[in-house]
């Protein structure tokens, strides 16, 4: 049982880190998976993109979010970084969202 809790919590984290899947990211963030947007990876860093050879360089993940949860108060609290919350204004309209960007890192 431990074995298969294991095994399974290393597929999961790998899945996490390795894939684009929008469920993925709405599974981490508790997003619905509508609220995530993934672009498209640019593949002018790859090896066999003109000119061919080693371009010294590859993209990382941006992720940008907004995420939204209830205080005990009933009160509303928004966070962009999943670690830092902020009560919000009842009148100003916000909806939770992931936004999954590149940024090309030059090697």
């Amino acid at each position: 049982m431990k074995l298969t809790l294991l095994l399974f919590a290393i597929v999961f984290g790998w899945l996490m880190h390795a894939c684009d899947w929008q469920w993925v990211y709405a599974l981490k963030y508790d997003v619905k998976s509508a609220q995530v947007m993934i672009e498209k990876k640019p593949h002018s860093c790859e090896w066999d993109t003109s000119p061919l050879g080693n371009k010294h360089c590859h993209y990382e993940r941006v992720i940008s979010m907004v995420l939204i949860r209830w205080a005990d108060d009933g009160r509303r609290l928004v966070s962009y970084d999943n670690e830092t919350w902020y009560l919000v204004d009842p009148s100003v309209s916000v909806s939770p969202s992931v936004t999954v960007s590149w940024s090309r890192v030059d090697e």
